[in-house]
């Protein structure tokens, strides 16, 4: 039969020895915070985890669609959502015509689709595009997912 008492020894062991391993030494500020700001969540990363130097956005865009064009393909009056295909190529969603248009990885014009109405493959009052696993997109559309 095991003695109760032992059984007992090793968790209180074990705490012991973790308090005295921290003993003098200040714990490490946690890698992210958490707050309120005008009820929105707001959490702010202190660390990039698993890199050696912590990341940054360049200065320079890697990619410009429609720079110093004129073409209705290429000009946009309010942006609904984005996503880069595994390609490379990048679709937008134009607001207020709930039009996709999709460009290549360079970020010229391939072609349009979807669009405001009540037909096959258009919206009713799109809202949203959103990227899900893989290659799929997502349009929001009057409260459904299409």
């Amino acid at each position: 039969m095991t003695n109760r008492f032992s059984l007992l020894r090793i968790p209180l062991l074990a705490g012991s020895l973790l308090v005295l391993g921290c003993g003098g030494q200040e714990l490490a500020s946690p890698a992210y915070e958490v707050f309120d700001s005008a009820g929105v969540e707001v959490v702010v990363s202190h660390a990039a985890s698993g890199f050696e130097t912590p990341w940054t956005v360049s200065s320079e865009p890697i990619l410009r669609i429609g720079a110093g064009r004129n073409e209705k393909e290429y000009l946009f009056q309010s942006i609904m959502g984005t996503a880069r295909l595994s390609d490379g190529a990048i679709v937008v969603m134009e607001w207020p015509t709930g039009e996709i248009r999709r460009f290549d990885a360079k970020g010229r014009y391939l072609v349009s689709f979807g669009g405001r109405g009540e037909g096959p493959g258009e919206f009713q009052s799109p809202r949203g595009l959103l990227q899900r696993l893989g290659d799929t997109l997502v349009v929001l559309d009057s409260g459904l997912l299409t």
